[in-house]
């Protein structure tokens, strides 16, 4: 299993119902600001992207945990 303290996943939600959404390149300055770091796009999620698009997320996190 990956060190979490070695990397991080950035899960950028573009469509919050509740709030605008932040343009991408916000979630692109905070991954490039995190070493190692990775920003992944969820399309059509909002702030409970786990719970709005499981398959997504986890096939996401699954690659990589495996990539770490």
């Amino acid at each position: 299993m990956a060190d979490p303290h070695a990397a991080a996943a950035l899960f950028d939600a573009p469509g919050s119902r509740r709030r605008p959404p932040r343009p991408p390149e916000t979630g692109a300055e905070i991954a490039k600001a995190v070493p190692g770091a990775r920003r992944i796009a969820i399309a059509q999620s909002g702030h409970l992207s786990a719970l709005e698009r499981p398959g997504e997320v986890n096939r996401a996190l699954v690659q990589w945990l495996h990539d770490e």
